[in-house]
């Protein structure tokens, strides 16, 4: 089953945006009501909640009851959950004392079902929506790869339409705004020539019927700009995708100060595995290799923004280091945010050098060379244990053990 953290994390590389801290509230532009993840904090830490995690609004109980009748993957639980953080729920009592906001807490098997249930959430069983609940749930990581792949399929003015709408005020244009933006008189060119670069991304990640093609990449803001216009609010995860990229102006800049850059860059243009890969790859490369841009966030976001084996929070010290070393990984495993461990800067080098590694349940492991006072002033103990566990870390931590001899 999903924990909390998984699903915090699969929900952000789907589209949707935080709306309460506490217990973790989401919303997605294609859904009536927001969605919780629990979550459970311990002397100042952030640990996965592993029974029925994700909170949904009461109003859906006979609809999840009828798909968890059908998708033994996804249960629902046969007790309500209250919490007071699930604020825009409704409210009643709890076993005698005041009103609390309540909803429905469900398990969620693994990514694929938590994409079943989602989807469920948009369609309500209606057939005509499928497309659309496609895109709309379209991962971060799949748009990415359709960047890449397609990163020369795509017109100068379709790519000048994109990069505008990327960086629009709320990423929302009307048509006109981005004819203007392609070089095209008429909002109809628009239309046609964004139609046809969504049509393209549409294409590769398999979506089928979509009323427009726009909606691959957009969808319709609820209100008229001051001229009276329709306007197109570009999907968060493509945003997101478009950064991770390095298809916005401000990624390159950033990385260009740090000061593993120019070793990085140098590296990647002279390594083998790496002549043949697209701009895109080339620049998601260099910020993994250094630990930064889209590498970083998505360890940020698997480790809820802490240390994974102390909890520490403080975002400047903390290091997204690979597990199997990258001379020894592929470029898909480079890139991999499951390779690898947010940590303190001061235990990231000591699992960099190979002088502390986990075993598959997470648990440390010590060199013979390490003091229990060292590892007290670190706070570490014999006992330390990653605060969750991933299956798909286990063969990277596997790869660790065995080229540092564990």
């Amino acid at each position: 089953m999903l924990n909390s953290l998984q699903i915090d994390h699969a929900l952000c590389r789907r589209g949707f945006a935080r709306t309460a801290a506490n217990a973790h509230g989401f919303s997605h532009p294609m859904l009536d009501h927001d969605v919780f993840v629990k979550r459970a904090n311990h002397d100042g830490d952030t640990k996965p909640v592993i029974k029925a995690p994700l909170v949904l609004h009461p109003d859906l109980a006979e609809d999840l009851r009828r798909l968890s009748a059908s998708n033994g993957k996804v249960t629902l639980e046969v007790s309500p959950y209250f919490n007071t953080n699930l604020s825009s729920f409704p409210k009643r009592a709890n076993e005698g004392s005041a009103e609390t906001a309540h909803g429905l807490a469900v398990n969620v098997a693994d990514e694929q079902a938590l994409d079943v249930l989602l989807k469920f959430l948009i369609t309500k069983g209606n057939s005509n929506l499928e497309a659309i609940a496609q895109a709309s749930m379209m991962t971060v990581d799949a748009l990415i790869g359709a960047f890449s792949d397609l990163d020369d399929r795509f017109t100068e003015a379709q790519v000048n339409m994109l990069f505008a709408h990327a960086e629009a005020p709320g990423r929302c244009m009307s048509m006109e705004r981005l004819a203007e933006e392609g070089g095209y008189d008429d909002f109809r060119a628009a239309n046609m020539q964004y139609g046809r670069l969504c049509g393209v991304v549409a294409k590769h990640l398999g979506v089928r019927g979509l009323p427009q093609q726009t909606q691959m990449l957009a969808y319709l803001a609820q209100d008229r700009n001051e001229l009276g216009h329709w306007q197109w609010v570009m999907r968060p995860q493509v945003f997101a995708a478009m950064q991770e990229s390095g298809l916005t102006g401000d990624q390159d800049s950033e990385l260009e100060t740090d000061p593993g850059y120019l070793g990085a860059t140098y590296e990647i243009d002279n390594d083998p595995a790496c002549q043949e890969i697209s701009k895109t790859t080339r620049e998601a490369l260099i910020a993994a290799r250094i630990g930064q841009g889209a590498y970083r966030q998505r360890m940020l976001d698997l480790w809820g923004g802490s240390c994974a084996l102390t909890g520490c929070s403080i975002a400047t010290v903390l290091i997204a280091s690979h597990a199997k070393s990258w001379v020894r990984s592929s470029n898909e495993e480079r890139l991999d945010e499951h390779n690898g461990l947010l940590l303190a800067a001061s235990i990231d080098r000591l699992f960099d050098q190979g002088l502390i590694s986990f075993n598959s349940d997470g648990q440390i492991l010590l060199k013979e060379s390490l003091s229990l006072d060292q590892l007290s002033i670190l706070g570490l103990s014999p006992k330390s244990c990653l605060r969750s566990i991933h299956d798909q870390i286990r063969p990277y931590l596997a790869d660790h053990r065995a080229q540092h001899n564990f």
